[in-house]
């Protein structure tokens, strides 16, 4: 039986395949096929190693320059005996996802202290990727200041601090 097991180590733009194959004492040559079509009709296949005759074998694969936050399918395949035998088995196709580049996102304010009842525009500076549609919101303070948009309004007749978020396109907080 050839079966693909849960992937680890998964990172931005790598992951460690793993699969296990009971070759039943046969000569097997395990390698795995990877690729971001749910089908694998298009696929990288690795290269794992060469043949061996344990019973069974739980063959690995560290694969890397992979893109960020994107899915990818992957299986084990056996190649049992010679191609011209046996014949190749695969296993169960699996996914994964990997990661979000990391960045900094820097929130500033036109003005960071403002006089009752006026406002101050507020902006996002991203150190990687491109900025989706930011939005933000009072998390402390909601007594003092108010925000519609990106223009933070401090409260007409009580005076204190507020903290706020920006939130990128509802996909990560900062």
């Amino acid at each position: 039986s050839v079966t693909t097991k849960s992937p680890s180590a998964i990172g931005t733009t790598s992951a460690t395949l793993e699969g296990t194959i009971s070759t039943g004492g046969t000569s097997t040559t395990p390698n795995f096929q990877y690729g971001t079509s749910a089908t694998l009709d298009t696929y990288t296949q690795t290269s794992n190693g060469s043949a061996s005759s344990s019973a069974t074998l739980n063959p690995s694969a560290s694969i890397t320059g992979l893109s960020t936050n994107t899915t990818y399918y992957y299986r084990v395949i056996g190649e049992i005996g010679s191609t011209d035998t046996l014949g190749t088995y695969y296993g169960n196709i699996l996914s994964f996802t990997t990661g979000k580049t990391l960045r900094t996102v820097t929130v500033s304010a036109t003005s960071t202290t403002i006089s009752l009842g006026q406002t101050t525009s507020l902006s996002t500076t991203l150190s990687a990727g491109s900025a989706g549609t930011t939005t933000y919101e009072v998390v402390n303070g909601l007594l003092y200041c108010s925000i519609s948009g990106s223009t933070l309004t401090a409260d007409a007749t009580n005076t204190g601090t507020c903290s706020i978020r920006a939130i990128d396109d509802g996909d990560s907080t900062y």
